[in-house]
């Protein structure tokens, strides 16, 4: 697999992912999202320094994505997988990839809060070397959140 740079013509795939019901489920906003409003959030995203999204291709298809919001050297992760794509381990894979990507630009810490009951994004984040930290609200939402250090690679 590899990563490059999302660019605002990925916009439809993007929002397809996630639009997706099983990613609505998962994610703190369950809401479906009208295309005016994510090519905005989209362009938003892709002109800040401290927002990083990257998707995965394999073989040419489109995988997955893996987005990175940083605050200092910490980075807080979000990963969302093409429904067509999940359980093959392109989890995992835009995990490892884009930390290792951030890393390179010295981010040093890896955030993750993960809905609790979603326990393929919780399996994910701890096969990625992620380690639970506590039980947390966001979004008004009880989650999990998960931290790594940039040296804790994937084993």
């Amino acid at each position: 697999m590899n990563l490059r740079e999302a660019k605002i013509n990925d916009a439809k795939v993007l929002l397809y992912w996630r639009n997706d019901p099983v990613t609505r489920n998962a994610s703190f906003n369950h809401e479906y999202v009208q295309y005016d409003t994510h090519i905005a959030w989209l362009a938003d995203k892709l002109s800040r320094p401290d927002c990083h999204i990257l998707i995965g291709t394999d073989k040419g298809k489109l995988v997955g994505t893996v987005r990175f919001d940083v605050d200092d050297n910490v980075a807080a992760v979000s990963v969302v997988v093409d429904p067509h794509c999940r359980r093959k381990g392109y989890g995992a894979a835009l995990i490892e990839q884009g930390v290792q990507y951030m890393a390179s630009r010295n981010v040093t810490d890896f955030d993750a809060y993960v809905l609790i009951g979603n326990l393929a994004s919780e399996k994910t984040f701890e096969s990625s070397g992620f380690g639970r930290m506590a039980v947390t609200i966001m979004h008004g939402m009880p989650a999990i959140h998960y931290r790594r250090k940039e040296n804790q690679k994937q084993v």
